[in-house]
């Protein structure tokens, strides 16, 4: 039997539509629920929300500390929660993320790549090669967003062509 061609070529991968809210918050949630498993009869959807939104809070105070450990502790979670809450459509805690992005030897920096799938940015703006120009342009925008729950995504309301 011989093979040709065609019996080479390999079958087109069929990537499921995801939803990218729902893809990060799950991403996040199976770091933070191992540790704080929601109770009994609880939501883990809703657990996980108040469980961050709770972090986030106590990690905006933490970087207000004396102690260099309780600030870099608190730079971390404040990262880490602001952006599991961006997924829930809190687009208010976008300024923290990208002020405290991990530097570039952190493997916790390739989570920041999740605001390019949550926010409609220009395709020329990248938050992990360039945070502070996407909070640039986040500030000239930030009335343009909305969340999208059933896109899972921040969109542009009252533009229309190219964001720039």
């Amino acid at each position: 039997m011989q093979v040709g061609e065609d019996d080479l070529t390999p079958e087109p991968v069929k990537i499921p539509d995801v939803n990218p809210a729902r893809y990060w918050r799950d991403t996040l949630a199976a770091y933070y629920l191992r540790a704080n498993p929601p109770p009994a009869g609880t939501d883990p959807d809703d657990h996980f929300c108040a469980l961050v939104d709770t972090t986030f809070t106590d990690a905006r105070r933490g970087l207000q500390s004396r102690n260099p450990k309780n600030v870099a502790a608190a730079t971390v979670a404040a990262y880490v929660s602001g952006l599991a809450l961006l997924t829930y459509g809190r687009l208010d805690v976008l300024p923290y993320v990208l002020k405290h992005v991990p530097p570039e030897s952190s493997p916790l920096r390739a989570l920041v790549s999740s605001v390019s799938s949550l926010v409609p940015l220009p395709p020329w703006l990248s938050p992990r090669t360039d945070p502070a120009a996407v909070a640039a342009w986040l500030e000239a925008h930030w009335e343009d967003l909305r969340w999208s729950e059933g896109d899972g995504r921040f969109v542009m309301i009252g533009v229309s062509g190219p964001v720039r």
